[in-house]
């Protein structure tokens, strides 16, 4: 009951706070029967939540003991199908309760329940696979020992992809892969465990590869704007970003002088585009602002500023918290200020509707409805502002005729470069 509420709530929560999240290969997540999910970790405790939130059945997560610390805490965690799992940081003498956390999940595989894992075992964000732990392999492999008689978990892959890894407001992408077949390493397994621990992790981490978009830290910013110059951009297309990430990497490896002077254009443009707020997304694909969205623009206006000083206090106090805590593990930011974000919101909501239904009218208990539609309509007022921010931009950098010709004449020698070195929408 609890795991279905908060399904709910975090689920409304994420479309608030991100533009899009968007799944591929969905539909091979099984319904039903055990199944053990292998992911990705870019994004802290987020990560475990966007995942829940895209599929339909109920998750399991392995999480670290340190934030079952709490008895009051480390029962609720359990009530939203959290496992606590021990480290070697944690002390030798705690690796041992990990014999409880793994029975655990031999039971709810046992019953047909499904488990996310963090491969990697570890939290970095950046987009990079690191080496896969023994982990999941070992609860695999040993719940087969265990339970012969029990049906083979069904085992997949997922990379989660954030457009912007510490910015709200941007997109994520999901890659599922097909179901992986291990069952020719499941009879090896008790012979020689090694082995096929070794083994699976290399499909393992063939698939997670296949389904992340990978790029080292110095090129993201060369990747985000090679991905905006695509013609594909506006599809948000998983397989379109990872094949531009391949092609970055494989240029730097066999032709590492054209790359830097691709890099260098794209750079060099960039700094020029900064003075005038604009990216290469703005100049690639046609900004169009319409009558009809000057005209919903104002009059949304009050909705929107009664939407965005209604929501001010929870939102704002979350960044102020996450800001102030992450310093020394900037990797937990965009997961704290997620959790108070959505926490102090709903905490705030329930404020406003006592006070108001108590003080006026019991109407007033709708008040929380009113504060996500308002919230809605000031989202979409500023994605439309945007628009007429960015048009007004480009209507001013057009005005100055040396920009304007220079950034033309920039654009199409990136394209022409870009193309040239196997970066074009056919690639």
């Amino acid at each position: 009951m609890i795991y279905r509420l908060l399904h709910f709530l975090l689920q409304k929560s994420l479309n608030r706070h991100f533009d899009e999240i968007k799944s591929f290969n969905h539909a091979a997540i099984p319904a039903q029967g055990p199944l053990i999910v292998a992911a990705t970790h870019p994004n802290s405790f987020l990560d475990a939540i966007i995942i829940a939130a895209s599929v339909k059945r109920p998750m399991h997560f392995l999480a670290r003991s340190d934030v079952f610390k709490s008895p009051l805490v480390a029962a609720l965690l359990k009530k939203m199908n959290l496992i606590p799992i021990y480290r070697q940081r944690d002390g030798r003498h705690k690796l041992i309760e990990n014999h409880q956390s793994f029975e655990a999940c031999y039971d709810i595989l046992a019953s047909g329940g499904a488990i996310l894992i963090f491969a990697e075992g570890i939290s970095v964000g950046d987009k990079k696979i690191r080496p896969l732990k023994k982990g999941l392999a070992k609860i695999l492999f040993r719940f087969m020992a265990k339970h012969p008689e029990a049906a083979q978990p069904q085992l997949m892959a997922c990379g989660i992809n954030y457009e912007k890894i510490n910015s709200f407001g941007s997109r994520v992408l999901l890659g599922y892969s097909d179901l992986i077949d291990y069952s020719d390493l499941v009879e090896d397994a008790p012979i020689n465990q090694g082995k096929a621990i070794q083994a699976l992790n290399l499909r393992l981490e063939e698939m997670l590869r296949e389904h992340s978009i990978l790029v080292e830290p110095e090129d993201e910013r060369f990747h985000q704007a090679l991905v905006e110059l695509d013609p594909c951009y506006e599809q948000n297309s998983l397989i379109r970003k990872s094949l531009i990430a391949k092609k970055i990497e494989n240029l730097k490896q066999r032709k590492s002088d054209k790359y830097r002077e691709l890099k260098k254009e794209v750079a060099q443009m960039e700094e020029l585009l900064i003075p005038y707020h604009l990216d290469f997304e703005s100049l690639k694909h046609k900004v169009a602002v319409s009558s009809k969205d000057f005209l919903l623009f104002f009059l949304s206006l009050p909705l929107s500023i009664l939407g965005y000083l209604g929501n001010a206090i929870p939102f704002g106090m979350a960044y102020l918290i996450a800001k102030s805590t992450t310093k020394k593990a900037p990797e937990f930011y965009l997961s704290v200020r997620f959790a108070a974000g959505t926490l102090l919101w709903l905490a705030w909501a329930a404020v406003i509707s006592i006070y108001l239904s108590t003080a006026f009218s019991a109407w007033f208990v709708l008040s929380p409805l009113v504060l996500l539609y308002t919230y809605k309509v000031f989202r979409q007022n500023h994605k439309r502002w945007k628009k007429i921010r960015t048009l007004l931009w480009i209507k001013k950098m057009k005005a100055n005729q040396s920009d304007s010709s220079y950034v033309q004449e920039e654009i199409r020698k990136i394209i022409k470069l870009r193309a040239a070195l196997g970066l074009s929408a056919e690639a």
